[in-house]
C-alpha cells in the first residue's frame, strides 16, 4: 500500500469537488466503493485515481479537464498575443475547432495549447511593443530612488522623466527603469 495522500492531492481534490455537485457525488461514490469514509483516508494511488475521475466531469459553469478555466495570466497573455490579423484568425479557428465560444471556456491545458500555437504565428512588432513593456516594478523604482544620492543623480532622473514625457517614476516602464538605472550606475 502506498503512503497517505499528499497535502497537494488533498487540496486539489477539495478544489475539484467544490467546482461541481456532480464531482462531489462522484467522490462520495468512489469513497464508498473502496470502503473509505473520507478523503484523508486515501493513499496516494487512490487519490490519483479519484483526481483522474473527477477531472473527467465537467465543472459547473466551467470546462473539462482541470475544473477551472484558464488562469488570469493565460488570459492576459492570450489577449496580448492578439496583435496581428493572423493571430486573431488563429484564435478564432482554434476556439471553433474545439467547440468553445471564447477563451474563458478553455481549460488550462487548452489555453496553453492556444498560447503555443499563437507563439508560432507572426505578430505585429509595432502593436506588440507597447503591450510587452509593462510598468516598472516597485523594486526597480525603489532601487532608482536609492541610487539618487547626489543632486547630479537627481538631475539625471529628472531629465530622463522630462524627455520621456513622464511626471514621476510611478509612470515609467520596466525598460525605462532599466535605462535610468544604467545611467545612474555610470
Amino acid at each position: 500500500m502506498s503512503g497517505v495522500l499528499t497535502r497537494s492531492q488533498k487540496n486539489f481534490l477539495n478544489k475539484l469537488m467544490e467546482a461541481s455537485s456532480e464531482r462531489l457525488e462522484a467522490s462520495e461514490k468512489y469513497l464508498k466503493n473502496i470502503g473509505k469514509g473520507e478523503i484523508s483516508e486515501l493513499n496516494v494511488q487512490e487519490a490519483s485515481r479519484l483526481i483522474d475521475e473527477l477531472q473527467k466531469i465537467k465543472a459547473e459553469g466551467g470546462s473539462m479537464g482541470g475544473g477551472s478555466g484558464p488562469t488570469k495570466k493565460q488570459k492576459t497573455f492570450i489577449s496580448n498575443l492578439q496583435d496581428s490579423e493572423e493571430r486573431i484568425a488563429y484564435t478564432g479557428k482554434y476556439l471553433k475547432n474545439i467547440g468553445k465560444a471564447n477563451v474563458d471556456e478553455l481549460s488550462v491545458k487548452e489555453a496553453s495549447a492556444l498560447i503555443d500555437g499563437l507563439m508560432e504565428k507572426k505578430g505585429d512588432p509595432d502593436r506588440a511593443r507597447p503591450q510587452t513593456d509593462f510598468q516598472a516594478t516597485p523594486k526597480q523604482i525603489n532601487y532608482i530612488r536609492n541610487l539618487q544620492k547626489s543632486e547630479k543623480d537627481q538631475k539625471i532622473v529628472a531629465d530622463f522623466l522630462k524627455s520621456a514625457g513622464k511626471k514621476s517614476l510611478d509612470e515609467i516602464t520596466r525598460t525605462e527603469a532599466s535605462t535610468i538605472i544604467e545611467k545612474l550606475k555610470m
